[in-house]
């Protein structure tokens, strides 16, 4: 959400025009949207995204969504309208991902689905960073198909990577591309919190129980796994 309101109200842009010594609301011509006149986008409608729908209609978004998984009336209980893809990119103001990374998903966002959105549109990813193609990316931004990106991933995801530099990545040289370490989550609050969950769940399986928050896992076969 952060990531999605800076970007809309080009505080970035402006916060650079006063540095280099401009004081004047007329930056280039480009003025940001009302949040009440604006479209937030979501694609994925798992509980991320539902805490994201409760919170941006508070502000005033029309909330959009696109999932295959969700149905049109489990979202309109939180006042979001389900759309498909195609609408979702052309008509909003801010595309947040925040799907799963899966074979289906893989580079979701490519350059024909980046060409779909509008020239004032911001792109936000707050799920994994293979969902978005970020050399598709970089020519978006650069070329003005989008106005702004904000990423807390990007598509080689360093955290994975024994030897990284930003340099390895052309979006780290553009002054519309926010990126953060993967810390959308980051707060003391959120630290303690998997911490404490963590040892709920040890505890109830030492004792002989059930864990509290199970996960599903499904075995790939061998033939199919990636073994790059």
């Amino acid at each position: 959400m952060t990531l999605g309101l800076t970007l809309l109200r080009r505080i970035p842009a402006y916060n650079k025009f006063t540095h280099e010594g401009n004081w004047h609301w007329n930056m280039d011509g480009l003025l940001p949207k009302r949040f009440r006149s604006s479209t937030w986008a979501l694609i994925g409608f798992g509980r991320i995204a539902q805490n994201i729908a409760r919170k941006v209609s508070a502000l005033g978004f029309k909330v959009i969504a696109c999932d295959p998984y969700v149905s049109d009336s489990y979202m309109n209980t939180f006042g979001v309208q389900k759309v498909d893809l195609d609408t979702l990119l052309n008509t909003a103001d801010v595309v947040n991902v925040m799907c799963p990374h899966t074979p289906e998903t893989d580079r979701l966002i490519n350059e024909d689905r980046l060409r779909q959105m509008k020239p004032n549109a911001v792109l936000v990813n707050g799920a994994r960073g293979k969902v978005v193609d970020n050399k598709a990316l970089y020519v978006a931004l650069t070329e003005g198909w989008i106005a702004a990106a904000g990423l807390d991933d990007p598509e080689e995801e360093p955290a994975k990577l024994d030897h990284w530099h930003p340099d390895d990545n052309p979006i780290f040289s553009l002054d519309n591309c926010i990126v953060t370490p993967h810390v959308a989550y980051v707060s003391e609050e959120a630290f303690q919190e998997c911490r404490r969950i963590a040892a709920e769940n040890a505890k109830a399986v030492l004792l002989g129980g059930e864990p509290l928050n199970p996960v599903k896992c499904v075995k790939t076969p061998l033939s199919e796994q990636n073994h790059e």
